[in-house]
């Protein structure tokens, strides 16, 4: 958790001086776990708006971090007006879904299958893990309009994700696919393209140790450099399609194999 001051974020326990009289905002992160003001300043405003006066001593209290909830956004950005939709996933002591309601007619649609297969448009998940996925279905062109191949963008608020673990998106049904997004937190945004048929997602957010890492390459030449040992370094194992390759050992490049 951490303070927001006049658009400056600091780390909690925070001590720092200001002017008597000078007037700062405080804004608690992450957003959906504040919970409140205590000591000097009360209430659960956020932000708040304060005047310093004197010495004050000003607590935040915050949720449990493993309880969160987040909204991810689908907007049809070639359409005029703009259509939109929206799902929320998350993790909280007791779980609770809401069923999708779509319209008769919609230029996007999102939706949560539950393991039954219901259609959802909420699916809080019960904290008993330390994994969970979610499986989302993207109508990229909705029912109306021509027929062509259209864009919808999804987007996402990371503030509102725990602040523990890593969030992950695959296309399909578990995380064998595409991973899409390898990092939810500092991609705040994805484009689906198509026409009017159901593209399926996976959401993953995991407090495991990651032990699968994905790297997006490009054609031609990329310079790699993997923070782990793995257990097999043959090329063929870790980059299946590259044709050569070479490590940096002892201030020059070699060929490896």
């Amino acid at each position: 958790q951490s303070i927001n001051i006049d658009g400056e974020t600091f780390s909690l326990p925070l001590e720092k001086s200001f002017y008597q009289g000078e007037r700062i905002q405080l804004n608690a992160l992450p957003f959906n776990l504040f919970k409140g003001w205590s000591g000097d300043v009360t209430g659960i405003q956020n932000p708040m708006d304060i005047v310093i006066q004197n010495h004050m001593t000003i607590g935040v209290l915050f949720h449990d971090s493993k309880e969160w909830a987040a909204t991810i956004h689908a907007e049809a950005i070639e359409l005029s007006p703009v259509h939109t939709d929206e799902i929320t996933i998350g993790v909280s002591l007791l779980s609770q879904t809401i069923p999708e309601e779509l319209a008769l007619e919609y230029g996007c649609s999102i939706l949560i299958y539950s393991p039954d297969w219901d259609k959802n448009s909420t699916d809080l998940r019960e904290f008993n893990t330390s994994e969970y996925n979610w499986m989302i279905a993207v109508n990229p062109h909705g029912n109306i309009g021509s027929p062509e191949a259209r864009t919808t963008r999804l987007r996402w608020s990371p503030q509102h994700f725990s602040d523990k673990g890593f969030y992950k998106m695959y296309r399909g049904y578990d995380q064998t696919g595409e991973c899409v997004v390898e990092d939810m937190r500092t991609e705040t945004e994805f484009a689906v393209t198509g026409v009017e048929s159901v593209q399926i997602f996976n959401i993953v957010w995991s407090m495991k140790e990651p032990t699968i890492v994905h790297i997006k390459t490009q054609t031609g030449w990329n310079l790699i450099s993997l923070p782990v040992k793995p257990q097999d370094s043959h090329i063929g194992v870790l980059f299946p399609e590259a044709t050569i390759a070479y490590e940096y050992k002892e201030g020059a490049y070699m060929n490896v194999d």
